[in-house]
């Protein structure tokens, strides 16, 4: 069996149990490294893989206990649904761990986590391929949520949400932004919510893996979606270039969020900001 056939094998079967999770922050996935190892070892079932990849992991930490860089560990749905701790690496480091086991796969296997990393970065980047992937992967989010106990009218809120993030990332894109998404998107959080992302998830005690804007309220959510929206438009109506421009941007539209907060609050008489994060409530 050629590459192509392989590969075409493994998208169609093996690949829809591969475990994987999205970091918005560092915009990249995590893999389960158990899942890989699983189709590269051609092991029968999701213990045996878990034994192989015991053993394989032993093996590169006599060599160098340096080597446990490559991986880390985050919550993913086990096969009795609960959220167990998992070992993950990114593309990255998991093609260095593909490289310690001889496997007919491993070309293959390399070529759809590259597919797939691709897939998404396009797909933050470019609207058309934005569309595309929210789409395909519409109905695992809402049943997600569905378990997460959220509403028909939360549901349908983040989902637009991410619509209006992938335009946002996309226009920084083409205005000269690189590397800084993660900074940008502080800039916004910061000006209207008065914490940085990650205070953000501390505050409301997100775990890592977790999607921080999972956790928000619908208000949240609300005024996030209009502070990416007035940051988009501004990054287009001034023409910003370069971090400095889109920063600028970036704070002008989280202004614009922080007023429609304080309007939210003296209305409601309580802030809007969430203190407890329910995504994980049915863990044991």
């Amino acid at each position: 069996m050629n590459d192509e056939n392989i590969i075409q094998k493994l998208s169609d079967e093996e690949f829809t149990s591969v475990r994987r999770i999205w970091n918005e922050n560092e915009e990249k996935w995590y893999f389960s490294v158990v899942d890989i190892i699983g189709i590269l070892a051609e092991q029968p079932t999701a213990q045996d893989a878990s034994k192989y990849w015991n053993k394989v992991k032993t093996r590169l930490l006599n060599q160098n206990p340096q080597l446990s860089s490559f991986w880390g560990q985050l919550k993913l749905e086990s096969l009795d649904g609960k959220q167990r701790k998992t070992d993950v690496a990114d593309m990255e480091n998991i093609f260095r761990i593909i490289q310690e086991i001889p496997s007919r796969k491993a070309e293959p296997v390399k070529r759809w986590i590259s597919n797939a990393a691709t897939e998404k970065w396009e797909a933050l980047h470019d609207p058309e391929k934005a569309e595309e992937l929210i789409n395909k992967y519409r109905q695992h989010q809402i049943e997600t949520w569905k378990k997460q106990g959220k509403s028909n009218e939360w549901i349908e809120r983040r989902l637009k949400g991410i619509e209006k993030r992938n335009r946002l990332t996309y226009i920084w894109s083409q205005h000269g932004i690189t590397n800084e998404f993660g900074m940008l998107t502080n800039t916004c959080y910061a000006t209207w919510s008065g914490m940085t992302a990650q205070e953000y998830r501390i505050n409301n005690n997100v775990k890592e893996g977790e999607s921080l804007r999972d956790s928000f309220s619908e208000y949240e959510l609300i005024i996030s979606d209009v502070t990416e929206m007035v940051t988009a438009d501004l990054t287009i109506q001034n023409n910003a270039q370069g971090f400095n421009e889109c920063n600028f941007a970036a704070k002008e539209g989280g202004s614009v969020g922080r007023s429609l907060r304080d309007n939210i609050e003296e209305k409601l008489g309580r802030s809007v900001i969430s203190t407890k994060n329910q995504l994980h409530k049915g863990d044991n």
